[in-house]
Parts: C-alpha cells; sequence; structure tokens
C-alpha cells in the first residue's frame, strides 16, 4: 500500500512539473523596440488620400492624420499573418 501512494505521489509530481513546464510564456520579439527604435521613428502620414472619398470636404491636419489611422492597415510585425 506504501508503495503505491509513494507512486502515486511520484506520478502527480512529474505531471505537475511537466504541465508548469510547458506554460512556459513566449513573448513575441518587437523587432523595433529591439533595434531601439521609438514612435518618433514611425511619423504619421499627413497626405489626404481619401479626399476623393470624402467628396472633397476640408479636413484639419489632425482630423486628416486620425482617419489616416483609421483607414490605413499597418502590417508592421505581422509578418504573413492573415490580415
Amino acid at each position: 500500500m506504501k508503495n503505491l501512494s509513494i507512486a502515486t505521489t511520484g506520478s502527480c509530481a512529474l505531471i505537475f512539473c511537466l504541465f508548469l513546464g510547458g506554460c512556459k510564456k513566449n513573448e513575441p520579439i518587437d523587432d523595433a523596440k529591439a533595434s531601439g527604435k521609438t514612435t518618433a521613428d514611425f511619423p504619421q502620414i499627413t497626405a489626404d488620400i481619401f479626399k476623393p472619398m470624402d467628396g472633397g470636404i476640408e479636413l484639419s491636419p489632425e482630423e486628416i492624420m486620425g482617419r489616416n489611422t483609421w483607414n490605413l492597415p499597418d502590417f508592421h510585425g505581422l509578418g504573413d499573418a492573415p490580415y
């Protein structure tokens, strides 16, 4: 009976250790941060490239940059992931 208890305890301990070892958190590597870049190295596009779609309405530079932020995809760091 004692051998069964030791075997059961040992098996549970082994499974627990394997479980914890499999839960290692792997953070993705941020290439921009790894190379020392900041947000200042990636300026926003200020061109009003969507003006024809707007019917020619006048927007301030801040409105243009805000709209571009929402409408232009940012593919940095996505690699081959589907968008």
